[in-house]
């Protein structure tokens, strides 16, 4: 439990500390044109409702790959948890 939690205190610290991502250049793009173009605002009144979508699009597809990996470990945690209690117990 121990190396869990330094484990978990190191990629915190790490994701504080780490420097702002570069977008992709479609991505950065769009979010450009969508800044510039203020000015048309037929459908909707947030000039920048286009590039807070990127954004969050953008952390959606960082986030399921993580989430996959959690369960996954979570899911062998407790796995070989149980075969070591299983074992000591006999």
């Amino acid at each position: 439990m121990r190396h869990i939690l330094r484990l978990t205190a190191a990629l915190t610290l790490a994701a504080a500390l780490a420097s702002p991502a570069w977008a992709c250049p479609l991505c950065k793009e769009a979010a450009e044109s969508a800044v510039d173009s203020t000015s048309e605002q037929e459908f909707t009144d947030d000039p920048l409702a286009e590039a807070k979508a990127y954004n969050r699009n953008i952390y959606v597809m960082i986030g399921v790959p993580y989430a996959i990996f959690a369960v996954g470990g979570v899911y062998c945690y407790r796995h070989l948890r149980g075969r070591a209690g299983a074992s000591a117990a006999q």
